[in-house]
């Protein structure tokens, strides 16, 4: 019983001992942001607040270039300007690439029933709010520039990419 007791525990040292030489040392390599060749586009989160005299204060939360491509081409022009806002991808001399509308997040459009039981619809305008805009980024892009339709040379926001 003694012999055996001698054989397994080289054995098994052994087999402790080739389990770690068998180990692989191959470190995983850091993830670098990489820009993707193909089509990409970009996420940014905006913090919008009413200031006093109406001026708007925009403030830029994060934004995010992802590979991707939009779906649906939603680029209408609007026909009211003091309800929508205007992101413009600029190039690196900041000329226009592209522009894209969206609705003023600061107006509320809300349905009520009212006490005669009509329906009814009033704009509210709201001090503070929030603005995520998903848009299809051009290859030459540079900067964002959020500005207010009517106004684009009183840019809000302008976004080194």
């Amino acid at each position: 019983m003694s012999t055996t007791k001698y054989f397994i525990l080289p054995l098994l040292l052994l087999l402790i001992v080739l389990a770690i030489a068998c180990k692989t040392t191959k470190e995983e390599p850091i993830e670098e942001t990489k820009v993707a060749s193909g089509p990409q586009l970009l996420f940014v989160n905006y913090k919008i607040t009413k200031q006093e005299g109406g001026d708007e204060k925009v403030e830029v939360i994060d934004k995010i270039i992802a590979a991707g491509k939009m779906k649906v081409n939603r680029n209408k022009i609007p026909k009211e300007e003091n309800r929508y806002f205007q992101c413009v991808q600029l190039d690196k001399n900041k000329e226009v690439l592209k522009t894209d509308f969206f609705a003023n997040p600061l107006l509320k459009d809300i349905e009520y029933v009212g006490d005669d039981g009509q329906l009814g619809r009033k704009l509210i305008e709201v001090e503070s709010v929030d603005l995520s805009i998903r848009i299809q980024l051009d290859p030459q892009a540079a900067y964002i520039s959020l500005s207010k339709v009517g106004s684009p040379k009183k840019e809000l926001s302008i976004i080194n990419l």
